[in-house]
């Protein structure tokens, strides 16, 4: 832990993250104890039934939150914090938007590669892992990167899907040529939550190898989750429309996935959806 503070004060100029701006947040959980829990202020603004609890502060301030989520996983050095939660009824946490702090201008690719695996290895060792979208193909993690380069036809399959396996660490050339927007997607099987990590690129006109970095992290409920494939009124009957949507959506994987296999790639058949929890109950 000592070595992952010493990594942050090297990227963000030796600022130390105050504990006292700690903020713990358990998705699924009631908003008004990681309100009435944290510290900092919180704007709130209900819109259609949906309330967001805002944080922002400036990037180079030198006392930014940390934000602590159930499972002990900890992101630091916090310069935006959105919470969503029904306006009525239990008012569950069930979605949170992160924000950290963009590295100084000119910080090495290699070193922001490094350390958006660190921030990788500590979310898999709480037990989150690689997921992938219902309707897109089960492709390996290298295999996809290199197809996606090198393969119009792949890339025609595989365009506007976020591909990229963060179970495996890019090479930094690979790296270096990612787009200026990438996202990375995980869930946790033992507590039916989703993740969308995004990482956005600004490269340096100055200096060859260099860019600034900004990471941003979106958690997500079950139920949050998977309300995005809805739209309307649909979103309140999500559950019981969900069954013969997920159905829909492999079909859509499925030809994907042969045509794929024509290619030559190869399918990762032991990937497995995690289970929808609230269709078990």
């Amino acid at each position: 832990m000592l070595c992952f503070f010493l990594f942050l004060a090297m990227f963000f100029g030796g600022k130390v993250f105050a504990s006292d701006n700690a903020v713990d947040v358990f998705l699924g959980g009631s908003v008004e104890d990681t309100l009435s829990s944290s510290k900092i202020g919180f704007s709130k603004e209900c819109l259609d039934g949906v309330c967001f609890y805002g944080f922002s502060k400036s990037a180079s301030s030198a006392d930014l939150p940390s934000v602590s989520l159930s499972g002990g996983v900890v992101i630091f050095g916090v310069s935006s914090i959105e919470l969503l939660a029904d306006e009525a009824g239990d008012k569950k946490v069930r979605e949170l938007d992160l924000m950290m702090a963009p590295y100084p201008d000119g910080s090495s690719d290699g070193d922001n590669r490094t350390f958006f695996y660190s921030v990788v290895a500590r979310l898999s060792k709480a037990g989150w892992e690689r997921h992938i979208a219902l309707s897109q193909p089960r492709v390996f993690g290298k295999e996809a990167v290199l197809a996606y380069e090198e393969d119009k036809e792949v890339r025609d399959i595989l365009r506007k899907s976020p591909m990229l396996d963060a179970a495996y660490e890019m090479t930094n050339e690979e790296w270096e040529s990612l787009p200026p927007s990438s996202a990375w997607m995980m869930h946790n099987r033992s507590k039916g939550e989703y993740l969308r990590i995004t990482v956005q690129k600004m490269k340096s006109e100055q200096l060859s190898g260099k860019s600034s970095y900004v990471y941003s992290f979106s958690f997500y409920t079950e139920r949050a989750w998977y309300q995005q494939y809805f739209k309307g009124e649909e979103k309140g009957r999500w559950l019981e429309l969900l069954p013969t949507m997920i159905k829909s959506m492999h079909d859509i994987r499925l030809q994907k996935e042969r045509a794929l296999c024509k290619l030559g790639l190869n399918i990762d058949e032991t990937y497995q959806d995690p289970k929808v929890k609230s269709l078990q109950r």
